[in-house]
């Protein structure tokens, strides 16, 4: 173990043959080297796990015999490494020489940072920013502050409350005692959960926006995806959020949700939506937090957050409609959710 800690890297790949060379050379290639490399194979058919050990022999590979998703790939990684630090790294992102010294750094001086992030930038596009800082908004959704905005070198750490799942590094301890990622969400939104719940547990957590990564980012919504982005966020309020927040937040989240429905229906993903809100019910009725075990926060530490009136790009090619919508769900937020929001 040296100064900073030990560091250990898991990777979850899934038919990843096209970037994950790039992911696992830019990890081996980082000033402070990783004391581990796991890379968990979720049931790959292109052939992803025998390329992994064929071009880097020295790395642990598991493979699953079925796609157990992020969370559940991600929890597996970790019973088989031993840092007391570990960075969770997507297959479609390259890693800045720099960006684990950065972070490592960062939260050895920050003793109360359970969890950081860097600035994600755009892999086809390096100039754009991808995400400068994770945020959940009034509406549960998770927002990447900049999105596609021109990188103008801006290197503040800023609080946020999760950490992109793309690239990011948790305290082990905070994390084992947030209850690990939650399994059952397979795709999507297990970030936000977890960070939510950390915070719940009295961590904070930053982005360092001096750490760069480049992600091969895709914002094209397609059935599949909308149906687990939409189940997820629900099952991620309904469990972090207090019942004060949905008195609070009551009318917004019926307007929103009609008008989301409307638009999903006239892009042909209205059976997507409409599944997950059934299913995301369905749950609610046996929220016992399967596959995560959260500890109860200390009473002196409870947790809180700051609901913002961030707005996620989901709506495409409708730039009046979205400005209308900012504006009606940034004044909301002024008047309603100007406090932090409690956590359960």
């Amino acid at each position: 173990m040296n100064a900073l800690g030990s560091l250990s890297f898991i990777v979850v790949t899934h038919n990843s043959l096209r970037t994950i060379s790039d992911c696992l050379s830019s990890i081996q290639n980082q000033s402070i080297g990783p004391t581990e490399i796991v890379v968990v194979d979720n049931n790959s058919i292109d052939g992803t796990p025998d390329a992994v050990k064929d071009e880097f022999p020295e790395l642990k590979v598991i493979r699953n015999e079925s796609n157990l998703g992020y969370g559940g790939g991600n929890n597996i990684g970790l019973e088989h490494c031993h840092g007391d630090l570990v960075a969770f790294v997507n297959p479609d992102v390259a890693l800045h020489r720099e960006w684990a010294a950065l972070l490592l750094n960062h939260m050895r001086l920050e003793q109360e940072c359970g969890a950081a992030e860097g600035k994600l930038l755009l892999a086809q596009d390096p100039h754009r920013i991808n995400c400068r800082g994770s945020h959940v908004n009034v509406l549960g959704f998770g927002c990447a502050t900049g999105y596609g905005l021109l990188d103008d070198g801006d290197d503040a750490v800023r609080d946020v409350t999760y950490c992109s799942g793309a690239a990011f590094v948790v305290r082990r301890d905070a994390f084992m005692r947030a209850g690990q990622f939650d399994a059952s969400y397979f795709l999507y939104h297990e970030d936000v959960d977890l960070g939510l719940r950390l915070q719940s547990c009295g961590w904070k957590l930053h982005c360092v926006a001096s750490a760069l990564a480049y992600h091969h980012h895709k914002g094209t919504l397609t059935p599949e995806k909308t149906y687990f982005l939409e189940r997820n966020r629900w099952v991620t309020l309904m469990k972090n959020m207090t019942f004060q927040y949905f008195v609070r937040a009551g009318p917004l989240l019926m307007v929103s949700e009609l008008g989301l429905l409307l638009y999903m229906m006239a892009k042909g993903l209205g059976r997507s939506k409409a599944k997950a809100m059934i299913d995301a019910l369905r749950r609610s009725q046996t929220l016992t937090m399967t596959g995560v075990r959260r500890q109860p926060s200390q009473p002196d530490r409870r947790g809180s957050v700051i609901l913002t009136d961030d707005f996620p790009p989901l709506v495409r090619g409708r730039e009046t409609l979205t400005a209308i919508a900012r504006r009606i769900q940034t004044a909301y937020c002024n008047s309603f959710f100007a406090e932090p929001v409690t956590l359960r």
